[in-house]
């Protein structure tokens, strides 16, 4: 069995959820340790410190998840964690993969935000709590999908906010870091 990368507190802030490591993650032993663009993003968010910048790629979800460079509580996670694929057309989101994950780790449904980082990720967990809307039904302002939005699930007698965003890099949706930051303002 695969060891998870996931790192979630008993009492999280902030979860941040994408969909599975990629084969660099695995080597490099961290999720988000190919490139700088989450952290880029939440640093402009506000949701992060930038002394963030002097640690290793390798390190940083371990180090921004034990509380520092951040005053917020966060974990980072991967819905599919033990499906290693870097193209994410390939991957396959399943019923039962949100209610897996909450299993797995219990801090999760203690935590006050979950942060939803692409479409894979957000229907994948609407499969497993209707209530949620799909990426598809996410509403629309001026034409553009109204990112940030929170919605709410409850979870073993917990409610948690939900907010849909759009990964961190592969698109060009402009100004992502003032989408980001609508999760410290809800």
């Amino acid at each position: 069995m695969k060891t998870s990368l996931n790192i979630i507190p008993d009492n999280p802030d902030l979860v941040i959820i994408a969909l599975n490591p990629t084969q660099e993650a695995i080597r490099n032993g961290g999720l988000f340790s190919r490139d700088k663009s989450l952290w880029n993003l939440l640093i402009r968010a506000g949701i992060i410190r930038d002394s963030i910048n002097d640690i290793n790629l390798k390190i940083r979800a371990k180090e921004v998840c034990s509380g520092l460079h951040t005053h917020l509580s966060i974990g980072i996670a991967d819905l599919l964690p033990s499906v290693i694929e870097s193209i994410s057309k390939n991957v396959q989101v399943n019923k039962g993969a949100a209610t897996d994950l909450f299993r797995e780790h219990p801090g999760l449904k203690n935590s006050k935000k979950i942060v939803l980082l692409g479409q894979k990720v957000v229907d994948g967990f609407s499969l497993d709590f209707p209530n949620l809307k799909k990426w598809r039904d996410l509403p629309k302002i001026e034409g553009k999908k109204a990112f940030g939005e929170a919605q709410e699930i409850e979870i073993a007698g917990s409610k948690v906010k939900i907010f849909a965003l759009p990964f961190p890099n592969g698109n060009n949706i402009p100004n992502k870091h003032e989408l980001y930051r609508k999760v410290l303002d809800d």
